[in-house]
């Protein structure tokens, strides 16, 4: 047997050492081994659009430049996935401290070893110690800011996230093999190189190679500027070069001159030298447009550059570029239903998308926009620079003039705000002969909700108060969660091109030059969308909250109403061509004031629903309601009717009734990402719910369904008792009635079932919750907030928004929990009342569709509330405003026609600065009054003007005849007239030096001006000094100007 020495043994033992700890690796940690490495070479590392460099101390950070310049590392493939990482002056990236979380990476002077993986086998790699494969590089604290340092990390997955990734980006030029063809001629080019897989040839090389052709140039040298000189011969020649690889590349700054224009290409490199080179597309695109335009494009099959001289540039072959977008009709793609998880940079929720849809190809572009609304408001249209002041002051330079080859009609719309964006949609849906998607105040017709809000006239309550029209077909903007859907296109990435933002995903500041691009010009995602990163922010229909839920939700529309905290904003997703590539991604979720039309960064693009996906009934569609069809439950038969898609929120009863009972009001344990006027009303007893049927009904010309001593006029009831009342406990239903009403028992739970046997209407008798550090959180199928999920996020048990949870097969929302919910019913021996469904204190099987709870009638309780139904009536075909619109009774109207006014018993003229007065003695001023319905008018003059408001709506500012159309809002009972857009005011007799000696009268020339007053109550009666009569005029009430 052989005897090992101590010097043989010792060596064995190294050997075997060396041998075990390169394959030790933690049990936990699965590894493939990379399928795909970077070759050997010299690279930049790029991670979130900035480079890694080292510092005067020898650290890694990242610094936001160029390439050039840059720290180029030299890769050298050591095997099994792994690299070393060559500095030129002999270094190597590594670590020199003790591998721990937070340890900068560092030069060190001996060979590191790196294990790099390539999820999709691409140039993007993420880099872990190869003795500790839990640890990745990555950017500290997730930033991309000049001097961020480059650190370890623990991030097991491999599958690593973008701040953790680089792309390796050759840092060396290597002589172009590319074969140059200039009509089917194949051209000698002797200088151009080839940086990462792209030519870029020496200027002179290209004017060389042109010359002769429709595409020739001259170039020259003014002593300060390099002027091209398009359709001139070219008189020189190509400066002599002998290519070689070589890692001498610069930025050229160098400025060039064009037909006057001076200006730098921004991927020109100066190699191996002070000679110019020029990237040949970015070449052409300049060039487009002159004398001297040609297009190039890359012929795969044949392996050739083609240049067609005289050709305007397009990049692509003939007959293969991407569609352009119509003129004047919105190209649409399907987007199929599905679920998608939003990213993990806000919340990690999944999302369902329940039906298809039909979304835009492509932004809106300003010839569609101008074909539609007759007007462009972009700022980059024209050519030229152009400065831009937003609304904190900063005043940014942007360039007008299209990029090099760019249609300009056809870049997307800028500067358009919220509201033209609905009108746009409405105008639209009108012209192709679609039912108009949006209403304001119960009327479609885009023309009629007066001029549009701008940042120069404020905000307008009245067109925030737009709703969707239910079983529309028309034209809207997306939601919030129908754009991340259609954006992601089944990606789970930052990107829908994958996890970085890259030239081809869309236009951001690293390529956008400042401006917008022409739709269509980049990489579309697996639905067919262009642009959904970048070029344009773009609108979305919901409100804005800074937080959004964090539980699973489907079809979500963000909150019913402006949220608490951020004010009245809109939601806009996408980032533009002045964003970082970060905001860009996505999950990006931001917002801006709906009024804003200064941003040039700012547009959108439409969708409308997919026919196919629609539920058709041949009954009316009644905005806010579900149509509960014909059937049965056990052996009882169940007549058709409407009820309410969701319990009545505190905002609707307040517009009702004047007052908010509930314990949950004003955002009192509100859930975040939940608008607090959309939680159901609570606290409210049987006695108010039914009167608040009879109001409503009242105000929407129905015929009220309870009667009380023969009354169903609930004024003349008395005061709602809180203590069991003999005579609110004899109220009837009247017969033949159509107004809204409580729901039967019966009614109730056919419709909670839709047609279920199971506990809960979602076909289970279980529901099933994710427990997270010590709370519930929601799952996708979740459809109740009972005492275990009302209590997410925070712990308390509490009220949540209307309609965040998944609907039944009706469609109705929170049918299980929330709040439970009074029925018309008998009362229990007790006297008491029923109500259904459960609450958010009730325990999972106590909110399931059989069960029954009783309460007394007179009181309220933070746990009970109601949803209404109507029953089907042929006044319904007729019925053009949904439910929860506050209208006042309709037999106190006005019809359209003329009118005198008077006010303070005097009537009512014009001085000469055309301002509105007392004038007892002027008798023949009568007005035409259009009526809008829902309480708003205008109020036209004899000479074809308005009596309005020219200045800005404040206390003191003069009631005028004005130009346009002017919206009132009239309170019929009191006669007052107020601002439309802001009722906080009225107009009164109450300015000048007319006043009476006592106060109580006004004399001739007493001016009529605004007061801050809250609306008319039975404790806040209308001022007598602003109570208007209106008289009809006999002689002209048929006649109607126009």
């Amino acid at each position: 047997m052989l005897k090992l020495t101590r010097k043989v043994l010792s060596l064995v033992l190294i050997a075997s050492i060396a041998l075990s700890m390169a394959v030790i690796v933690s049990p936990d940690t699965k590894i493939s081994a990379a399928s795909k490495t970077p070759d050997n070479g010299w690279y930049n590392l790029r991670a979130m659009n900035n480079y890694l460099n080292i510092d005067a101390s020898g650290g890694a950070e990242l610094r936001d430049n160029s390439t050039s310049g840059n720290q180029a590392l030299y890769v050298e493939n050591k095997g099994n996935g792994q690299i070393t990482l060559k500095m030129p002056d002999g270094r190597y990236l590594g670590i020199a401290d003790t591998i721990s979380n937070g340890v900068r990476v560092k030069a060190v002077n001996s060979p590191y070893l790196w294990y790099v993986f390539s999820e999709n086998n691409n140039d993007i790699y993420s880099l872990r110690p190869h003795t500790n494969l839990k640890m990745v590089l990555n950017a500290s604290g997730q930033k991309n800011v000049d001097g961020t340092h480059i650190v370890l990390w623990t991030y097991e997955d491999m599958d690593a996230p973008n701040h953790a990734e680089f792309r390796f980006i050759s840092a060396s030029a290597i002589p172009s093999k590319s074969t140059f063809v200039v009509n089917d001629k194949p051209m000698s080019v002797t200088a151009a190189y080839s940086i990462n897989n792209t030519n870029y040839l020496q200027l002179r090389a290209i004017a060389a190679m042109l010359n002769g052709t429709e595409a020739q140039f001259d170039i020259g040298w003014d002593g300060q500027y390099a002027v091209i000189i398009p359709g001139k011969p070219y008189s020189g020649s190509v400066t002599e070069t002998k290519l070689q690889t070589t890692m001498n590349i610069r930025k050229s700054t160098t400025k060039f001159k064009l037909n006057d224009e001076i200006f730098s290409f921004d991927d020109a490199k100066l190699i191996d030298g002070d000679t110019n080179y020029i990237q040949l597309r970015e070449f052409a695109q300049k060039l487009s447009g002159t004398a001297s335009q040609f297009d190039v494009y890359w012929d795969g099959d044949a392996g050739k550059v083609v240049i067609q001289p005289g050709v305007a540039y397009t990049g692509y072959a003939p007959g293969t570029g991407p569609k352009s977008p119509s003129a004047d009709k919105i190209d649409m793609a399907l987007i199929p239903a599905g679920t998608y998880i939003t990213g993990g940079r806000y919340v990690n929720r999944e999302i369902t998308i329940s039906q298809s849809f039909y979304m835009g190809i492509y932004p809106v572009t300003q010839e569609q926009f101008q074909a539609v609304m007759g007007y462009n408001p972009s700022l980059f249209q024209g050519t030229g620079k152009v400065s831009s002041t937003d609304a904190n002051g900063v005043t940014t330079i942007y360039n007008r003039t299209p990029a090099a080859g760019e249609n300009p009609n056809k870049r997307p719309v800028d500067r358009v705000n919220w509201y033209e964006a609905i009108a746009f949609c409405n105008k639209l849906s009108i012209k192709e002969g679609l039912t108009p998607a949006y209403s304001i105040e119960g009327v479609t017709d885009p023309d009629k909700w007066g001029k549009i809000p701008t940042e120069k006239f404020g905000s307008s309550e009245v067109w925030d108060s737009a709703e969707i029209v239910q079983g529309s077909t028309g034209y809207r903007l997306p939601t919030e969660a129908q754009w991340e859907y259609a954006c992601r296109a089944g990606t789970t990435t930052a990107y829908n091109t994958g996890k970085m933002m890259t030239n081809d995903t869309g236009w951001y500041s690293g390529n956008g030059n400042s401006q917008t691009h022409e739709v269509g010009k980049k990489t579309p995602n697996a639905f067919g969308l262009y642009d959904m990163h970048g070029n344009v922010w773009e609108w979305c229909w919901d409100w804005y909250c800074g937080d959004l839920p964090t539980y699973a939700q489907t079809d979500p529309i963000g909150p019913k109403g402006p949220w608490i905290t951020t004010g009245r904003t809109r939601v806009q997703r996408g980032g533009s061509f002045a964003e970082s590539g970060d905001a860009c991604a996505s999950d990006v979720h931001w917002h801006l004031w709906p009024e804003d039309n200064r941003q040039p960064d700012r547009g959108f693009r439409v969708v409308r629903p997919d026919p196919a996906s629609m539920v058709h009934t041949d009954k009316p569609v009644v905005q806010g309601m579900q149509w509960i069809p014909d059937g049965t439950l056990g052996k009882n038969k169940v007549e058709g009717f409407y009820m309410g898609t969701y319990e009545v929120t505190q905002d609707q009863y307040y517009k009702v009734m004047r007052l908010n009972p509930s314990e949950f009001k004003n955002g009192i344990h509100i859930t975040k990402g939940e608008y607090y006027g959309s939680r159901p009303v609570d606290n409210v007893s049987w006695y108010n719910a039914i009167k608040f049927c009879n109001l409503l009904s009242i105000q929407e010309g129905l015929s009220p369904a309870y009667s009380i001593k023969g009354s169903t006029d609930p004024s003349k009831w008395g005061v709602v008792p809180t203590k069991k009342d003999e005579n609110w406990e004899a109220v009837e239903i009247v017969p033949g009635s159509n107004g809204y009403r409580l729901p039967t028992e019966l009614q109730w739970e056919y419709a909670c079932r839709a047609g279920t046997t199971t506990k809960y209407n979602s076909g289970r008798d279980v529901i099933s919750l994710d427990k997270q550090d010590g709370l519930y959180s929601t799952k996708a199928g979740n459809i109740a907030w009972y005492a275990d999920s009302s209590k997410h996020a925070d712990g308390v048990q509490k009220t949540h928004e209307v309609g965040l949870l998944a609907p039944n097969a009706f469609g109705l929302y929170d049918m299980h929990g929330n709040v439970g919910e009074w029925c018309w019913s008998n009362p229990t021996e007790k006297g008491y009342r029923i109500y259904r469904g459960g609450s958010f204190i009730s325990p999972a099987d106590q909110v399931t569709s059989s069960v029954r709870f009783s309460a007394e009638p007179s009181s309220g309780k933070r746990y009970i509330g109601f949803r209404i139904v109507l029953p089907y009536s042929d006044a319904l075909k007729n019925k053009s405003d949904g439910p929860f619109v506050a209208a006042k009774d309709p037999t106190k109207m006005l019809k359209d026609g003329w009118y005198a006014l008077k006010i303070v018993n005097k009537n009512v003229s014009f001085n000469s600065s055309g301002v509105l007065i007392v004038d007892n003695k002027d008798d023949s001023q009568i007005f035409y009054i259009e009526n809008l319905g829902n309480n708003r008018i205008t109020i036209k003059t004899k000479d074809g003007k308005y009596v309005g408001i020219s200045d800005d709506i404040k206390a003191g500012t003069h009631v005028k005849k004005v130009n346009s159309p002017y919206k009132w809002y009239i309170t019929f009972d009191s006669g007052g007239i107020r601002p439309a857009t802001n009722t906080d005011y009225v107009a009164v007799v109450a300015e000048g030096n007319h006043y009476s000696a006592n106060g109580s009268s006004w004399d001739d020339g007493s001016r009529i001006a605004l007061t801050k007053r809250v609306l008319p109550d039975a404790e806040n009666p209308e001022f007598a000094n602003a109570k208007f009569n209106f008289t009809p005029h006999q002689h002209l009430r048929n006649e109607r100007i126009d």
